[in-house]
């Protein structure tokens, strides 16, 4: 073997050894051209199933669960069980000017920074378990066709009725 010492020219032959690499060959399939990370044998049907997802289509409603039929202020309305919310919310259409209360509460919704100050109203809710008299949080801007936001606080009065 030679040594090769600093500023030594290297022979022609030697140059042509030092130009050769070793090739690659995987650590899993002793093939060349690839290492174990990129291996095509790896690689092949290593898919597992992690969740199902079930589309709801056009038809399937998704708030049906949580949809309940009542009678607010004497009309049949469909309402809506919102579990984060403390206080009930409806439209300013389905209140009599008579059943403002004077009071009003601070709303925050998740989907908006702003708070809003809506003026409290006083309602009559008639369900399978009977008649029941509650405040509720007036939207300012709704239309007639909205949902009544059913809150915790009149669901457990609604439910402890039982």
């Amino acid at each position: 073997m030679e040594v090769l010492r600093l500023g030594e020219r290297v022979s022609g032959e030697r140059r042509v050894n030092l130009k050769k690499r070793k090739p690659i060959i995987c650590y899993n399939s002793n093939e060349a051209g690839h290492i174990k990370p990129a291996c095509p044998r790896l690689r092949k049907n290593n898919f597992e199933t992690v969740a199902n997802l079930n589309v709801n289509t056009g038809e399937e409603d998704p708030f049906k669960n949580f949809k309940v039929n009542m009678e607010i202020n004497g009309v049949d309305r469909v309402c809506l069980r919102d579990s984060g919310s403390a206080i009930d919310v409806c439209a300013r259409s389905w209140i009599n000017e008579n059943d403002l209360l004077g009071e009003y509460v601070w709303v925050n919704s998740p989907l908006d920074e702003v708070c809003h100050c809506l003026p409290l109203a006083k309602i009559k809710i008639m369900s399978k378990r009977g008649e029941f008299y509650t405040k509720t949080a007036i939207k300012q801007d709704s239309c007639d066709f909205d949902m009544y936001l059913l809150g915790n606080r009149t669901a457990e009065l609604i439910e402890a009725s039982e």
